[in-house]
């Protein structure tokens, strides 16, 4: 039986909220009152935990919709709370389904980094500062999420910003390939992903949406002081031209499993 999460009672006088951010995804292991997703106010961001320690089920509204007092959220399957919790990839027992949960884990806790960080650097300074942001805490944080979770956090995409780190080798050029694909075969971008045991290792990729914010440094009209930025960092910069909603690449999480 599924557990529902619910916009909680909102502050007198508020009539609706906006979903801020998720800060889990489908198939995450979540503990009871493991804080969920932020709904934002005008006077107030309000957590929503977990009822219940589980499986995040579903997801009925995403980030920037707008919600009530009692709505819907999403599902949470309290079952799968007795599933171990433990990541096995030795000897012939490989459980991908902990794998891959993991590896969602971190690449939505680098995603969660990530917009924070952006969204704190644009407030303070404006777009162009969010690109100084990109060049030193992104690689930071990644190193740090990669040695947290035992395995290597990277972003590529088929029109890389930075040539050392952005290239997608040859899988992970496919996976891409296969994500436009199924986008333009309906799929919504918020829920491309794919993660395959292969060669020694389980490989983890979830696409990365071209949300509106990102348009300051990868849409069609680029601002001049925001351009000088990135030619400053990245003068090899492909990464621009997206509108919204369009793949604009992928986190990548990839674990050596022992033999």
């Amino acid at each position: 039986m599924s557990i529902e999460v619910k916009t909680p009672q909102l502050p007198e006088s508020v009539a609706d909220a906006v979903i801020a951010a998720w800060h889990k995804q489908p198939g995450d292991r979540v503990s009871q009152d493991e804080n969920l997703v932020d709904i934002e106010t005008d006077k107030v961001v309000l957590e929503v935990p977990a009822p219940q320690s589980g499986i995040l089920k579903e997801i009925h509204e995403q980030e920037g919709a707008t919600v009530v007092a009692g709505q819907l959220l999403g599902l949470l399957d309290p079952a799968a709370a007795d599933a171990p919790a433990d990541v096995q990839a030795t000897g012939a027992t490989i459980d991908k389904a902990a794998l891959t949960a993991d590896a969602k884990q971190a690449v939505m806790a680098l995603g969660s980094t990530l917009k924070t960080q952006l969204q704190a650097a644009i407030k303070g300074g404006g777009p162009a500062s969010a690109v100084d942001v990109c060049h030193k805490i992104a690689p930071a944080a990644a190193a740090s999420l990669s040695d947290e979770h035992g395995l290597t956090l990277t972003r590529v995409s088929l029109k890389n910003r930075n040539p050392e780190m952005g290239v997608p080798n040859d899988w992970q050029t496919r996976v891409l390939q296969d994500f436009e694909a199924r986008k333009a075969a309906g799929e919504s971008p918020d829920t491309l992903a794919y993660s395959e045991v292969v060669d020694g290792e389980h490989r983890f990729m979830k696409a990365i949406p071209t949300a509106a914010v990102c348009l300051n440094c990868h849409g069609e009209d680029i601002q001049p002081d925001v351009a000088a930025q990135i030619a400053k960092y990245y003068p090899e910069d492909r990464a621009t031209g997206y509108r919204e909603g369009d793949l604009r690449g992928a986190f990548v999480a990839v674990r050596k499993l022992a033999e």
